[in-house]
């Protein structure tokens, strides 16, 4: 009978990783096969055999090597939470939106640093707070990412403008990144920092609702209130106890999208008209490729409707269309599309300048080592040999 290979793990260090994980000492026990109570023996000093502790360390994203460290790392999940309407318990981050959090503001350290070394241009991202008129902060920023609404409005579909607007974002020195978490976690986050400000956006919804967490999360950037926003609920925006932010941040998206006067110019809309339903608002968001609930907002705020108009916007307005996904791309393909061209850029500059080495690219972009010279395509760099 072969014998277990027993692994003299740190009880610390795996309570630490669990708990950084999100994931419930069931989830643990269940994904790896074991009771919870086998779980808990683990955390009071007992040794795990290797293949428990392979699994253990798959589901929590660790390597091995982590539960041998003597204590827990000193660097945490960076301070992100759900802000919260007055009297509302704000709900603990899950799984996916931890792990998503915690790789966002890693890759961002090391963007910040290369900024640093490679003396790129930081960001140059403007500053508001939420007593500032959102429409006056808003035009400002958009003058910033440099798109005029003549452009936006020959764009042929929204997910053309994404990635307009991501490379608009891009130049302003803000990394965007694209994270798969689920239907049942946030809508978005952003993560503050002084060379590379990041907004990250939840795939699981179709591309209009991206583009408007792009500038709902910038919006808390500009006004230097990093946070992760939930699902948009009606209450949370109609009621009398709406989080102010929030408020401010909606606001402020729906302006930055849609200029007044490019909207008046396309609908005919003055301040004597009165919308009743979501005509108005459908005919703006297609035009503009952005969400119905930034047109809708946009038209409230203007006083042309009342908050009733939103409470009509249908509950799966964001989901995704059906249809399957594409095939056979390369990992380094699917890794720019969920960091950005810019990363792959700095990334690879990097390694061509000697700042950072090959093997760093693959541990912080987690692609396979022959893709590398790919990053430089999917960036738009040269590819160039490198002994």
């Amino acid at each position: 009978m072969a014998r277990t290979t027993l692994v003299p793990i740190t009880p610390s260090v795996l309570t630490w990783a669990i708990d950084e994980s999100g994931l419930s000492r069931a989830d643990i026990a269940k994904a790896v096969g074991v009771s919870q109570e086998t779980v808990r023996s683990w955390e009071a000093g007992i040794r795990p055999g290797l293949t428990q502790l392979r699994k253990l360390a798959t589901q929590v994203r660790r390597a091995i090597a982590v539960f041998l460290l003597p204590e827990p790392p000193k660097r945490v999940i960076p301070t992100v939470s759900f802000r919260a309407t007055p009297g509302e318990t704000p709900r603990e981050l899950n799984p996916a939106e931890r792990r998503a959090v915690r790789q966002a503001r890693r890759v961002q350290e090391m963007l910040s640093w290369l900024v640093s070394e490679l003396k790129e241009r930081g960001s140059s991202l403007p500053s508001a707070t939420t007593s500032d008129e959102p429409e006056r902060a808003a035009s400002i920023v958009r003058t910033r990412l440099g798109i005029p609404p003549d452009r936006q409005l020959n764009w042929e579909s929204p997910a053309e403008a994404f990635d307009a607007w991501r490379g608009a974002f891009e130049e302003a020195g803000i990394a965007v990144f694209a994270y798969s978490m689920g239907s049942n976690s946030c809508r978005g986050f952003s993560l503050s920092d002084d060379l590379v400000p990041l907004v990250a956006v939840n795939t699981a919804w179709n591309t209009q609702a991206r583009i408007y967490t792009l500038f709902h999360e910038l919006g808390h950037l500009v006004t230097g209130t990093s946070a992760m926003c939930a699902n948009p609920r009606k209450r949370r925006l109609t009621g009398e106890s709406i989080d102010p932010v929030e408020r401010w941040c909606e606001e402020f998206a729906a302006a930055a999208l849609l200029p007044w006067k490019a909207v008046q110019s396309v609908t005919g809309l003055t301040p004597h008209h009165q919308v009743l339903d979501l005509a108005a608002a459908t005919v703006i968001a297609r035009r503009f490729k952005v969400s119905l609930r930034a047109a809708t907002l946009l038209l409230i705020r203007k006083g042309l409707a009342e908050w009733g108009l939103y409470e009509k916007i249908p509950a799966r307005v964001d989901d995704k269309s059906g249809g399957g996904g594409g095939g056979g791309r390369q990992r380094s393909e699917i890794k720019s599309d969920q960091f950005g061209p810019r990363t792959g850029r700095l990334f690879y500059q990097g390694w061509e300048r000697d700042v950072i080495s090959r093997s760093t690219i693959l541990d912080y972009l987690d692609i396979p080592d022959h893709t590398i010279e790919q990053l430089s395509v999917e960036s738009g760099e040269l590819t160039r040999s490198k002994d």
